[in-house]
């Protein structure tokens, strides 16, 4: 840690997600973002408590916001982690003797050995009907788990099949998904369905559904899907209530459905790693099951076979997913994955994990709290699956981003061209990572689809 770094903090902003350094007597203030004037509230973080009894497991030696990319508005330095000490151990575990000199009457002796031995047999037997279970079978969405840490891309099946039926990600499905419900008015020229999908030992899988208003035929419209963009790809994240003086829907006001699809592994955004160990379990929680979904592809799957479930109108052929930044990510992973999206589109991508976060791997406190770590790394890099991408992409980045930098992305689509990947990459010069990446790159990206 650099001299006096201890005294400045590191926030992303919830505008351009530029990440900013400032002072920490600015906490508990508000300020504006230097480069977009985003107004942003500083929270004061409280300090945690200490475990009363039990020890702490070990804490990175570095602060842990100096190797996570945080969701914006989440401050970056933990506070105190010093304040995590060792605990007092309860004194050592003594057999209890008897006040009487001698040995056991061998009445007792005999009972004592016939309770061993009734102990030992219920012992053996607890054992392998523990045993049986766990090699008969697996908790759900264990499965994923396994596939996740490995480079199998032609498992497509979705993670968690909903709650009344079953479901296959070969084509369109004949389940019971729940319909779409009663449309609400979005805007002038929009409708929106909020959409819950119940699954089997698993949470709902949440669903935003944005149409154009009007009567449609069968299969006259495209659909895009998305994933919730922010995280630091450590994490899955939940889909926001829409507002439609906020929301931008450039491909449904161009005529297609738009399908905004929840992550798996949601983190608190009121909780961030200032409150040290209990941040970083819950973190490890949410980590597992991001990574059991399989960095998203699975609930992205689940939402196509949703669609082609219960919306005629959607053109089969025609199903499309975009992305900005960890949105990116996901959206080249899915159409890696999925051979039903006919094309992919992603705004400054995360391409490889390992110049990202592969500096976690440097601190072995952190291997109990993101386990299988290095493999996540290959597993969740669209970098690995170049191969497997068959369907055309539209890539578009600033060589200015201070965020995802230019020259990974531009290594990936290079990767991809040898692997005869059909792409088209669009190169800016001064855009940065947010809004005038987005202005300047989605129409041209729109265009494309046409083609």
């Amino acid at each position: 840690m650099t001299p006096g770094s201890q005294n400045r903090l590191q926030v992303r902003c919830s505008g351009c997600q530029a990440l900013l350094k400032i002072k920490s007597e600015a906490l508990g203030q508000t300020i504006a973002c230097p480069k977009c004037g985003k107004k942003m509230k500083l929270v004061k973080p409280s300090r945690p408590s200490t475990p009363a009894l039990s020890p702490a497991p070990p804490i990175p030696p570095e602060p842990i916001s100096d190797l996570l990319s945080l969701p914006p508005d989440h401050l970056s330095t933990p506070a105190a982690h010093n304040a995590y000490t060792q605990a007092s151990f309860p004194t050592a575990y003594k057999p209890r003797t008897t006040s009487k000199k001698g040995s056991l009457p061998w009445l007792w002796i005999a009972i004592a050995g016939v309770a061993a031995s009734v102990l030992l047999i219920v012992g053996i037997v607890g054992v392998a009907v523990v045993g049986l279970i766990f090699s008969g079978s697996k908790s759900p969405g264990h499965e994923f788990a396994d596939r996740s840490m490995t480079n199998d891309s032609s498992a497509t099946a979705s993670r968690g099949t909903p709650a009344t039926g079953s479901n296959s990600a070969a084509g369109p499905v004949d389940s019971n998904f729940p319909g779409l419900g009663k449309e609400k008015p979005f805007g002038d020229k929009i409708v929106w369905h909020n959409v819950v999908l119940p699954r089997r030992g698993l949470p709902p899988l949440k669903l935003n559904i944005f149409i154009p208003k009007g009567n449609h035929t069968d299969k006259s419209l495209p659909v895009v899907f998305e994933a919730p963009a922010g995280t630091p790809l450590l994490h899955g994240a939940d889909i926001q209530f829409p507002r439609p003086e906020t929301e931008y829907l450039p491909f449904t006001e161009a005529g297609m459905i738009t399908v905004s699809f929840a992550l798996d592994g949601e983190m608190r955004a009121s909780f961030g790693p200032e409150a040290g160990l209990p941040y970083l379990k819950l973190l490890r929680n949410a980590y597992s099951e991001f990574v059991a979904a399989d960095a998203g592809v699975d609930n992205g799957i689940m939402a196509i076979d949703y669609v082609l479930a219960r919306m005629p109108m959607a053109d089969p052929n025609r199903l499309m997913v975009w992305g900005h930044s960890s949105a990116a990510t996901v959206s080249l992973l899915l159409a890696s994955k999925d051979s039903r999206i006919s094309k992919c589109i992603a705004m400054a991508p995360i391409t490889d994990l390992k110049p990202r976060l592969g500096e976690i791997l440097q601190q072995p406190a952190m291997s109990q709290y993101l386990p299988n770590f290095d493999k996540y790394l290959e597993s969740g890099s669209p970098i690995t699956y170049v191969q497997q991408l068959q369907c055309p992409v539209f890539i578009a980045h600033a060589k200015n981003d201070d965020n995802a930098p230019f020259e990974v992305t531009n290594a990936y689509v290079e990767a991809l061209r040898r692997a005869g990947g059909k792409v088209e990459f669009l190169e800016l010069d001064r855009e940065g990572h947010y809004k005038p990446l987005l202005d300047a790159a989605i129409p041209k990206a729109l265009e494309w689809l046409q083609k």
